[in-house]
């Protein structure tokens, strides 16, 4: 388990922010000129629109990390299977209480009862019943998570079914206006070599389109149990 969270380079997720600008300008450019009235003399002169791109990229490391551990038990009735596997869980709980995560951080994610079938030449045969409780567990540390894995493994859960790392709300909003930022300078940059390389000068912003921001929360299936 613990190579899962002891590799730093697995905190890494991305933000990123594309921004264009469109920019009037004077003179020659590689677009055909648009006409534009002057404000004297209804005078019309040669302008031309200079659209560019920016792009602002962030990265950050998750302040959230959510582990999704599961108890899975087979037994002769559904009774059996569910009171076993809720005894087990009862144990994960307390255990996780103990070592410091909060109850508001530990929320039932999922719970199913099927039959277990064996299948013979004839037809087939239950033989017994399979419960599966599942429970999402928040922390703020990928350390904090590899306790709670070894922990809640050692209590009795015999799955880790995935780790998502996130944002809180108020740090993905810290690294979105930082993105931002980036990719008007990069957008502004671009635009001033491309006129000044034109032999042209940026008049005014006419627009600045901002597309929806794109966010990589990193996510890792377990797709053995856990030892």
């Amino acid at each position: 388990m613990k190579k899962i969270y002891e590799n730093k380079e697995l905190l890494i997720s991305f933000l990123a922010v594309v921004i264009s600008i469109i920019a009037l300008i004077g003179a020659f450019s590689a677009r055909a000129p648009t006409p534009i009235l002057s404000n004297s003399n209804n005078q019309t002169e040669e302008r031309s629109i200079l659209s560019v791109t920016g792009e602002g990229r962030v990265v950050v490391e998750p302040d959230i990390v959510s582990i999704v551990l599961a108890v899975e038990v087979e037994k002769p009735t559904a009774g059996e299977a569910i009171s076993g596997a809720a005894e087990i869980m009862n144990n994960v709980i307390e255990s996780l209480l103990k070592i410091g995560v909060k109850r508001d951080n530990i929320t039932t994610s999922g719970f199913s009862l099927y039959p277990v079938y064996e299948y013979t030449e004839k037809k087939p045969v239950l033989i017994g019943y399979r419960v599966v409780n599942k429970i999402t567990v928040k922390v703020s540390t990928a350390e904090k998570a590899g306790e709670v894995i070894d922990v809640a493994v050692s209590s009795g859960a015999n799955r880790v079914d995935s780790i998502t790392f996130t944002l809180s709300s108020g740090k993905y909003q810290s690294a979105y206006y930082e993105a931002l930022s980036l990719a008007v300078k990069e957008a502004r940059e671009k635009a001033e070599i491309v006129a000044s390389a034109s032999g042209v000068e940026i008049v005014k912003i006419l627009e600045i389109n901002i597309q929806q921001p794109y966010y990589v929360p990193i996510r890792y299936e377990m797709a053995e149990k856990a030892a």
